[in-house]
């Protein structure tokens, strides 16, 4: 999993998206699907509380914003959307930002946090509480047992189980699922800049494509600004060489002194209907899980 290589936000807010999930589904699985993620956000700040975690986790409001005048009825459209949830979501009109915001959706007491810091933090927990972690073992297979479990191979070894989770960003088998026809892999670049300028609080992303998302993190005990951007999808014929140009130049346009001192790039899975596929893997495998594509 390319787990260090993101944004690392954690937030209910994933573009303009509650009205879309009201039109094609349904009110119930919009707040259904909020309400999840909400109880996500905290579970991991008492999981941070409980394990004492320094993860620089970090309570930051979210924001969906455009620098298009015939986008604000959509930001509009989504307040509404969001509050018939029961969430409140506010229209903002006067964002404080170096950038150019028309407009924008606010998510209140989103939040971000070092996401390999957690990780660790997590392992030394799974090990002080007698269980293990096996590395350098990359799965191959799973299949079905006589007694009706399964073994998942590894090189020169295997595990028996009854349960098995899929958790692996990408699955892992093609047949049953066919996942493979179901999502694809989404390409995006992060450039992290240092400025002497003080810097802006809160997480910004634009709602058209391609999209530039803004983040604040801790380095050194300065912040620096994540600029995040430049997607497009895997194996499509991109001029790869601006992928990261292209954001250094957001970043200038921003704060004319600034000076990158890192790049990354990572893939996301999406899918079809930009919904994530968590649970059960395919009805001929029964207790095999999935969790992909958020």
């Amino acid at each position: 999993m390319q787990l260090g290589n993101t944004t690392a936000k954690i937030t209910s807010q994933h573009g303009l998206f509650y009205n879309y999930l009201i039109n094609i589904f349904s009110k119930e699985y919009a707040k259904g699907y909020l309400e999840a993620n909400e109880h996500a956000i905290h579970n991991i700040k008492n999981i941070i509380d409980e394990e004492q975690i320094d993860c620089n986790f970090e309570f930051q409001d979210s924001y969906v914003y455009t620098d298009l005048e015939d986008e604000i009825i959509k930001i509009k459209h989504e307040v509404s959307a969001v509050n018939s949830l029961g969430f409140d979501a506010q229209y903002i009109d006067n964002l404080n930002v170096p950038f150019n915001a028309l407009a924008g959706i606010k998510f209140k007491n989103q939040a971000q946090f070092n996401p390999l810091k957690y990780v660790y933090g997590l392992c030394k927990s799974i090990l002080n509480n007698n269980g293990e972690i096996y590395e350098n073992s990359k799965v191959y297979d799973i299949k079905s047992s006589t007694d009706g479990g399964y073994d998942t191979f590894i090189k020169n070894n295997n595990v028996h189980s009854k349960y098995v989770i899929i958790a692996s960003h990408y699955p892992i088998i093609n047949v049953p699922g066919f996942y493979f026809l179901k999502m694809y892999q989404e390409a995006s670049y992060i450039v992290g800049i240092e400025t002497n300028s003080p810097l802006f609080s809160g997480m910004y992303i634009n709602t058209k494509s391609p999209t530039t998302s803004f983040r604040t993190a801790d380095y050194n005990g300065k912040k620096i600004l994540l600029v995040c951007g430049s997607e497009h999808k895997v194996g499509a014929k991109e001029d790869l060489s601006n992928c990261y140009t292209n954001l250094e130049k957001v970043a200038k346009s921003l704060y004319a002194d600034s000076k990158v001192l890192f790049k990354w790039q990572t893939q996301d899975c999406v899918s079809l209907d930009k919904i994530p596929y968590i649970g059960e893997f395919s009805t001929v495998m029964p207790n095999v899980f999935v969790a992909t594509r958020f």
